[in-house]
């Protein structure tokens, strides 16, 4: 990167400046437990998350519809707050995913989904 003044153009500083992108990382993730029944509200809270983006929900490895999800209006690149609410699934864990682009954040552990009654 070059700074100049205009009134000197001779005088030229010169800089280097490397950008990185901080890496994803799921801040919280709650209740992680369900019903099986589906319908649960669940918050997920992603540090790091490309905003505004186009958001993909995988929940035990099929994509949410786009009803099920919704990104909060006051979510910043920073912290990104996405609310899903699950679909009907068979008991015990399932893995979950969130991508926005093609960036993919994954949770390390599954999460539990309770028998109905």
């Amino acid at each position: 990167m070059d700074i100049t003044a205009s009134s000197r153009p001779d005088q030229v500083v010169t800089f280097y400046y490397k950008a990185s992108s901080a890496i994803p990382k799921v801040d919280t993730f709650r209740p992680s437990q369900g019903p099986s029944t589906g319908g649960q509200k669940v918050l997920i809270k992603i540090a790091n998350f490309p905003y505004p983006a186009d958001v993909t929900v995988m929940f035990d490895g099929v994509a949410l519809d786009t009803t099920s999800v919704a990104v909060s209006q006051f979510s910043t690149v920073q912290l990104s707050e996405v609310v899903i609410t699950t679909m009907k699934t068979g008991y015990g864990t399932c893995d979950n995913a969130v991508a926005a682009n093609l960036c993919d954040i994954h949770r390390p552990t599954p999460h539990t989904i309770i028998p109905s009654p």
